[in-house]
């Protein structure tokens, strides 16, 4: 697994409700994160790469590592296609 980092793309417009996170990506496009989703957004407010995050959510999730590497790497796929983060060299 390389080592590349991700973090929140900047200039989204985001709205908290409670236990819930709204991010309007464009004019009819939304993502809403909760639970698992919601976790992994608040990891990314700073730059970290998916063995990082998978070794924080395994202290809140008990799962193992390799499977939570594995769903966040999919998760962050999709976050990138849809303009929600951005991935980064692994040197920061």
């Amino acid at each position: 697994m390389n080592d590349e980092k991700y973090r929140q793309a900047h200039d989204l417009d985001i709205a908290r409700e409670g236990d819930t996170i709204v991010v309007r990506m464009a004019a009819d496009e939304w993502a809403v994160f909760e639970g698992t989703a919601l976790d992994l957004w608040r990891l990314l407010n700073v730059p970290r790469s998916i063995r990082e995050l998978a070794e924080e959510l395994s202290t809140s999730y008990r799962a193992d590592s390799e499977t939570l590497a594995r769903d966040t790497s999919e998760a962050l796929a999709d976050w990138e296609r849809r303009g929600l983060v951005i991935r980064l060299p692994a040197s920061l």
